[in-house]
């Protein structure tokens, strides 16, 4: 759905691309197909600054933040990520999403965080993002 969106306030113009699919969705719905539409953002923030008002009922539920994942390796507990400022900065930037967690991981996989270009690091991991 986010690449349907061309700029910040589609969700609130009934004329957007963006807008009639999400109405579609909303649509279907209310047909006989039965479906569950969830939607997820990446972002946070009040509903009602991103999208227009409906009658319709909206659930909101929430979704808690992650810590830095581990994983077992024999007898122990190791950390995903290595425990360095840089890398710390970046874990932070992620807010506990797990999908910005999972493409931080694979963009940092091959890479020593101290040699490379954090801005080619940046933009592999708002292009991975998107």
């Amino acid at each position: 759905m986010q690449h349907l969106m061309e700029n910040k306030d589609d969700g609130l113009k009934s004329s957007s691309t963006f807008y009639k699919t999400l109405n579609s969705f909303a649509d279907i719905v209310f047909s006989d197909t039965f479906m569950i539409p969830i939607c997820t953002s990446a972002i946070a923030g009040p509903n009602y600054s991103a999208l227009r008002y409906s009658k319709r009922d909206l659930v909101y539920l929430s979704v808690a933040s992650l810590q830095s994942p581990n994983y077992q390796q024999r007898d122990s507990l190791v950390p995903v990520f290595k425990n360095d400022e840089v890398t710390n900065t970046l874990v932070e930037d992620c807010g506990g999403h797990g999908r910005a967690l999972e493409v931080l991981n694979d963009c940092l996989a091959g890479r020593s965080i101290e040699e490379c270009n954090i801005d080619t690091l940046m933009n592999d991991l708002r292009y991975n993002l998107t």
